[in-house]
């Protein structure tokens, strides 16, 4: 087969095979501390989910994979929450991406769960001017947990930033955004299935 963005069959399945022999390491003090195994195999879900829909466009197993690639994310979150030490930089407003991949997956209740937890205590977002992605990223949860106060003061900053040259390539972003804030779900998923860099524009660069 032939390639597609620089994604081959061969890729596929090499990180297939990857995955699965890691997979038992997950939740291993030995091999797994601070979450980082989780959040390397978390992101070659991801990985494999984009690829197959790239090469075949099979709807299932990409959101399959980012299903699979969600829930790792959010386990991360709650073993933190039961006291075990996670790296502090998979728990930030920054993991927004997480919740687009259960959006993507068509999983609004996992959505919802990831966005609950994302932030952190101590999310120094909150005490200085915020970035793009932390703009994007408390719009996101904001929405998808309905928050009215929280959208009413991120949505214009996020529409505003979009006007930029830098950040128009982000319009899909605002476009899924305000569908899925008039709870316009078939707006919403035509917009993921529209933009297919949406859920990775920044991941994955080679598409």
């Amino acid at each position: 087969m032939g390639t597609n963005g620089g994604i081959t069959l061969e890729y596929v399945n090499e990180v297939t095979a990857l995955l699965n022999k890691l997979l038992p390491r997950v939740g291993d003090p030995d091999h797994d501390q601070w979450g980082v195994m989780t959040s390397s195999l978390s992101g070659l879900n991801r990985d494999v989910g984009v690829a197959r829909f790239v090469l075949h466009h099979d709807v299932v197993a990409f959101r399959q994979h980012l299903r699979d690639a969600s829930e790792m994310k959010l386990s991360l979150f709650i073993r933190s929450q039961g006291g075990e030490v996670i790296d502090s930089s998979y728990l930030t407003i920054m993991n927004y991406q997480t919740v687009l991949d259960a959006l993507a997956a068509q999983e609004i209740e996992l959505a919802i769960e990831i966005a609950r937890y994302m932030g952190g205590d101590d999310d120094i977002n909150r005490k200085r001017p915020p970035s793009f992605a932390a703009i994007l990223g408390y719009l996101l949860q904001a929405v998808v947990l309905n928050d009215a106060a929280e959208i009413t003061k991120w949505l214009p900053q996020f529409e505003r930033v979009c006007t930029q040259k830098q950040f128009m390539d982000f319009r899909p972003y605002l476009d899924v955004i305000q569908a899925l804030y008039v709870s316009d779900l078939s707006t919403a998923n035509s917009s993921f299935q529209v933009h297919p860099r949406f859920w990775g524009a920044v991941i994955y660069s080679f598409m």
